[in-house]
């Protein structure tokens, strides 16, 4: 309201809908068939005990492999938000440890799996053992490009061109 209205009773305010979200499309875990490492801070959030994917192949029920623990930081982090870091968002980088869970014997060779990084949040650096352990499971799925060494990335896109042809 200006101002120089501040002394008339407010308008009412337009009633609030919820949003209307997209129906979902597809079946569970999508039309495509593919590996899936999920990956997350404690403080992040925590995946749940099941999951589409593991339900789509097949898989057994979830279990837990043993921690990886890690003396040394992670290198990469998000230092624009350090000031001060928060539980949920991330700290600084600093040794951890790790839970790790997987959907045995999924159909196909696909894997299924959940690393959570404990006492951490969304932007502490993966550590180089979590980070090994993470590259482990994507490599053991059967078939991949990763296991296989086909994955070739795509070539990096032209250089802007300013006004001058440069």
């Amino acid at each position: 309201m200006p101002v120089y209205r501040s002394g008339e009773d407010p308008a009412t305010p337009p009633a609030r809908s919820t949003p209307a979200f997209p129906a979902a499309s597809g079946p569970p875990g999508g039309d495509c068939d593919y590996s899936f490492i999920f990956a997350v801070g404690e403080y992040e959030q925590i995946p749940a005990e099941s999951s589409p994917l593991a339900d789509k192949f097949g898989c057994s029920t979830r279990v837990e492999l043993p921690e990886v623990l890690d003396p040394k930081k992670g290198y990469v982090w998000d230092a624009t938000r350090q000031d001060p870091g928060t539980d949920g968002w991330g700290r600084v980088p600093r040794s951890g440890r790790a839970k790790v869970y997987q959907f045995p014997d999924c159909k196909d060779g696909w894997v299924v799996a959940d690393v959570v990084k404990l006492k951490k949040g969304h932007t502490e650096g993966y550590e180089p053992n979590v980070t090994d352990k993470i590259i482990a499971m994507a490599v053991s799925a059967r078939g991949g490009k990763i296991a296989h060494g086909t994955w070739t990335p795509p070539p990096a896109p032209e250089p802007a061109r300013g006004p001058f042809g440069r």
